[in-house]
């Protein structure tokens, strides 16, 4: 998980400096890991799903 994320935060950030965003159900393990991760809870999405962003500022501290 930590590997395939970093992967792809790497790559979507030598493009960009724009934020994602996923969204995941609570209570989860894709929740805990998100929050570990340095995404940030943002509020609700669709059906009661935690929106998760991740800015390239906290890339930089969180991905290294």
């Amino acid at each position: 998980g930590r590997q395939l994320q970093k992967m792809m935060l790497d790559w979507y950030f030598s493009q960009t400096s724009d934020k994602i965003w996923l969204g995941t159900d609570p209570n989860t393990r894709a929740e805990y890991f998100y929050r570990k991760s340095g995404w940030k809870a943002v509020g609700t999405h669709g059906n009661g799903e935690i929106k998760f962003e991740m800015t390239h500022e906290n890339w930089k501290k969180y991905g290294c």
